[in-house]
């Protein structure tokens, strides 16, 4: 996974990812980036903030990237906490 730039600002993350298919067949999927909050490099919010991507039709070997903004009040809020970081969880459907 890649970070754009800043990545997260005061109510929003925005992260891009790059996707390869490993299958025989093309095809396409949905991206589904989650926002953890850590502290001390340990999970304690487990889903701050999430958005979702559509990854476009890929051939066989092909590599595509997609991302999105996640929104959130929540992230102002745990942006707060001492020695708060973000970081993100991706699955695919």
């Amino acid at each position: 996974m890649q970070w754009v730039g800043s990545s997260c600002g005061t109510d929003n993350c925005s992260l891009t990812a790059t996707f390869k298919n490993d299958g025989s067949l093309a095809g396409s999927a949905t991206a589904t980036f989650t926002i953890t909050g850590l502290q001390s490099g340990k999970v304690v919010f487990p889903a701050l903030a999430r958005c979702s991507a559509a990854i476009p039709e890929t051939p066989p070997g092909g590599v595509v990237s997609t991302g999105c903004t996640a929104y959130s009040t929540n992230i102002r809020n745990f942006s707060a906490y001492p020695q708060a970081t973000f970081g993100a969880t991706i699955t695919t459907s």
